[in-house]
């Protein structure tokens, strides 16, 4: 998904929704990152992992604060999103995640 595409998707959802559809997300991020590693062994992919791993702060960061009532945009947030998923080169790993976080995935 683009980030104008994600904006429109998440808008209509408030503060709660949003937070639940976040939950998802990180648990969806986990799933997405098990294909840079090899269980039971020491072979991982690094850089992917650091990817994953920076996201997840991030999304967690987010939820604590919406859950405090604090919150930055969600214009940002996704831009985040986006950014970090090419920055560390898991975009469609990022992007799949995305979509499966939402009640009805999103093809």
């Amino acid at each position: 998904m683009n980030k104008p595409e994600l904006v429109r998707a998440l808008e209509p959802l408030n503060a709660e929704q949003q937070i639940q559809w976040m939950v998802a997300l990180g648990s969806h991020l986990t799933v997405a990152a098990r294909s840079f590693y090899e269980a039971g062994t020491e072979n991982a992919e690094g850089p992917p992992l650091r990817g994953f791993n920076e996201i997840q702060h991030r999304v967690y960061a987010r939820i604590r604060e919406m859950s405090d009532g604090r919150d930055w945009t969600l214009e940002s947030f996704i831009a985040m999103l986006i950014e970090y998923g090419s920055l560390y080169k898991i975009a469609g790993d990022v992007d799949w995640a995305i979509k499966q976080s939402f009640p009805k995935p999103i093809n």
